[in-house]
């Protein structure tokens, strides 16, 4: 029996979960904004020094917004390429998200863009697994590939350079695959275990999964799917603007979805692929959306805490690894929305970055050293105008007042 796994990448229904937003407002949902978008004369805070994996469809390594992505961060488990690719451009949209670096738009039809793509985690370092391939399914271009690749994503991630010390593995993996079709449980397909082993494997080291809760259309089951519905991972549903579950996103029991996050989001994408004005940036709605704003969140809160960055500290917690840790404060400090406590739609509740942060005991923003240097000049040159012009205004002022003296002693001779 061969299993697949497939992400499905549905287009935005206004009906559904309202429009997509940027990642702008995305900040200011999550709390994030006066950390994550502080006003110029702070630094945001950036999750520099933290590896991020994305087992996905690849990357776009031309898109001006996406972070450096050199061979050594990808690993193409499809075709077997060696440069970083990207043939269906859900990967890169999620990059986007994650970790996009933004750039100045000479464009000034960019409005919706004028400083690029910034995503939630900037400064993280980029690991690609691509495990999907592009497949056409009912018109639309989506990434499926066999539950194996997707073990052998996750594996390398664990250890980039093979030698067998996990040292070097990444921090947070985002997966926003699910595995469709016939699912026996994990205890019960070989394959199924090895993927099993795998996510739980990388927990034990210190690696924390964050893993979208899937979509469904309107006559699918809503049923979380695996691997989402491991105990282990983070599981998330998306939400609209408004603050309701959207209605494609996947619904379970048993503890599921542990939280929710937007989920229609405008990001990067392939130029190539891009039908439309062709400028790098659609919007995509999908609970794989939703998972990528708490892995960059996750990441951003992994560089502000000495604790949290390292895999070790956790081991002699309460929590006995890093993974749980993380899960239970994401979920202690969640917004309630739904029914009151937990439940299977909205799960412990919206994502509140900002709460996670300030109960880390987080430093405040710095001070942006840049501002003032660029600001420091304007104001001596505005200073130094003002003073000319005063200066000038006496200096005619007293002219005048000579002038009129001068006048004054002409009529009385």
């Amino acid at each position: 029996m061969v299993l697949l796994f497939i992400v499905v990448i549905p287009p935005i229904q206004p009906s559904e979960c309202n429009v997509a937003i940027s990642l702008g407002e995305v900040k200011d949902l999550i709390s994030g904004s006066p950390i994550l978008s502080p006003p110029p004369w702070y630094k945001r805070a950036t999750a520099n020094g933290i590896k991020v994996g994305i087992v996905d469809t690849g990357i776009d390594p031309s898109h001006p917004d996406m972070p450096l992505i050199d061979s050594r961060h990808f690993r193409d488990l499809v075709n077997g390429k060696r440069d970083p690719y990207d043939d269906v451009g859900h990967g890169t949209h999620l990059a986007g998200i994650i970790a996009g670096c933004g750039h100045i738009q000479l464009n000034p039809f960019h409005a919706y863009f004028p400083s690029g793509c910034v995503g939630i985690a900037r400064g993280a370092e980029l690991y690609i697994a691509k495990a999907l391939e592009a497949v056409k399914e009912d018109g639309e271009v989506v990434g499926r590939g066999n539950i194996q690749s997707l073990v052998d994503a996750i594996n390398w991630l664990r250890d980039p350079d093979g030698d067998g010390n996990t040292s070097d593995g990444v921090d947070v993996i985002n997966l926003s695959v699910g595995i469709v079709g016939d699912t026996p449980p994990f205890f019960y397909d070989p394959i199924m275990k090895r993927l099993e082993a795998a996510i739980k494997g990388g927990i034990a080291e210190g690696v924390v999964f964050v893993i979208a809760a899937g979509n469904h259309d309107a006559d699918d089951e809503t049923y979380i799917i695996p691997p989402a519905d491991m105990g282990e991972v983070i599981t998330v549903g998306g939400i609209g603007l408004d603050g309701t579950i959207c209605e494609f996103s996947n619904v379970g029991g048993d503890g599921k979805p542990d939280l929710v996050a937007p989920a229609a989001i405008a990001s990067t994408y392939p130029t190539h692929l891009d039908y439309g004005i062709a400028d790098g940036y659609v919007g995509l709605g999908g609970t794989s959306m939703a998972a990528a704003v708490v892995t960059g969140a996750i990441a951003v809160l992994m560089a502000s805490s000495p604790s949290l960055r390292s895999r070790s500290s956790m081991s002699e917690s309460a929590y006995g690894d890093r993974a749980s840790y993380v899960k239970e404060m994401l979920t202690r400090n969640c917004k309630d929305i739904g029914l009151d406590g937990p439940d299977n739609i909205y799960g412990y509740g919206l994502l509140d970055f900002g709460a996670c942060y300030w109960g880390l005991g987080a430093p405040h923003p710095e001070w942006n050293g840049r501002f003032f240097s660029i600001l420091t000049p304007i104001i001596l040159i505005i200073c130094v105008v003002i003073l000319f012009k005063v200066r000038r205004k006496k200096r005619e002022s007293e002219m005048e007042d000579i002038d009129q003296d001068l006048e004054d002693e002409y009529e009385a001779l």
